[in-house]
C-alpha cells in the first residue's frame, strides 16, 4: 500500500512539475516560423492581414469567446507573442466584469502559475511561457489576453535595451 501511495505521489508531483501553459493558438504554436504560421492561417481561411513581423486574424473565436482580433507577433521570424483582443468599451466597469470571468477561468487552469494579481491585470507564468490578462487602452479600453514565449521575449527585450544604451550622449 505504501508503494502504491508513494508511486501516486511521485506521479502527481511529476505531472505538476511538467505541466505547462498553453502555447498553441488557432493551430499555431509559439516559436513557430512566420512562414508556417501564415501558411496555416491561410489554409484555414482566416480573415487576416500581415506584414513582415505581424499577422492579425479578425473576427474569430478563442476558448469559445468571440474575439475582435488575434495578433501573432514575430521576432527573428519566430512567433514570440500572441495577443487576443476580446472586446472594447468606453466603460471600464463593463470590462472589469468580463475580466473577472476570464480571470476565474485562468485561475482554475493556471492556479500554480499565478504571479501577479492587480485590479485590472493578472499575470501567469511557467518556465517557458507568460500569460497576461489585462485591460488597456487610451480613449477606448479593451480586454486583452497575451501569451509570450519567455526566451524569445527576453532576447527581444535585451536587444531593444542594448539599442537604447549603445551610444553615449
Amino acid at each position: 500500500m505504501k508503494k502504491v501511495f508513494l508511486s501516486l505521489l511521485i506521479s502527481l508531483i511529476a505531472l505538476t512539475v511538467s505541466a505547462q501553459m498553453q502555447r498553441t493558438f488557432l493551430g499555431c504554436t509559439l516559436t513557430s516560423s512566420y512562414q508556417d504560421v501564415k501558411r496555416h492561417l491561410t489554409q484555414e481561411k482566416y480573415n487576416l492581414e500581415s506584414n513582415d513581423d505581424l499577422i492579425v486574424v479578425f473576427n474569430t473565436k478563442f476558448a469559445g469567446f468571440d474575439c475582435e482580433s488575434v495578433s501573432f507577433e514575430f521576432y527573428k521570424s519566430k512567433l514570440f507573442c500572441v495577443t487576443i483582443k476580446f472586446e472594447e468599451s468606453y466603460i471600464k466597469s463593463n470590462l472589469l466584469k468580463t475580466l473577472g470571468v476570464f480571470a476565474d477561468k485562468l485561475d482554475n487552469k493556471y492556479s500554480t502559475f499565478k504571479v501577479l494579481d492587480l485590479e485590472d491585470a493578472k499575470v501567469y507564468m511557467d518556465d517557458k511561457t507568460r500569460c497576461y490578462l489585462t485591460i488597456a487602452g487610451n480613449s477606448k479600453m479593451g480586454l486583452y489576453m497575451r501569451y509570450k514565449d519567455k526566451q524569445l521575449n527576453d532576447e527581444r527585450e535585451a536587444e531593444n535595451d542594448s539599442e537604447l544604451h549603445c551610444c553615449p550622449v
